[in-house]
C-alpha cells in the first residue's frame, strides 16, 4: 500500500466518521447481526480475556467486547 493511498483512506474516514458510525449502527440494529458475530468470536477467547481490535473504526465491536468484561485495546489509522 503506498503512502498516498493510506493518507487518502485516513482522510476519508476522518471526514465521514459520523456518517460511517451512524450507518453502521443503523445497519447492525436493523439486522441484529452483531450479537451473533460477537457471540461466535468470543467462543475462542477466555473469559475476561484481552482483545486487540485492529482497524476498530468507531469502536462498535470494541464497546460490545468491553461491555462483556473483556479488556479491549483499540487501534485504527484514523482519529
Amino acid at each position: 500500500m503506498n503512502i498516498y493511498y493510506k493518507k487518502e483512506t485516513i482522510k476519508a474516514y476522518n471526514t465521514f466518521v459520523k456518517e460511517f458510525d451512524q450507518k453502521f449502527r443503523l445497519y447492525s440494529e436493523k439486522l441484529n447481526y452483531l450479537k451473533e458475530i460477537v457471540d461466535n468470536f468470543l467462543k475462542y477467547i477466555p473469559e475476561r480475556g484481552k482483545i486487540l481490535d485492529v482497524g476498530c473504526g468507531s469502536g462498535n465491536y470494541s464497546l460490545l467486547f468491553k461491555n462483556r468484561n473483556y479488556e479491549v485495546i483499540c487501534i485504527d489509522m484514523s482519529e
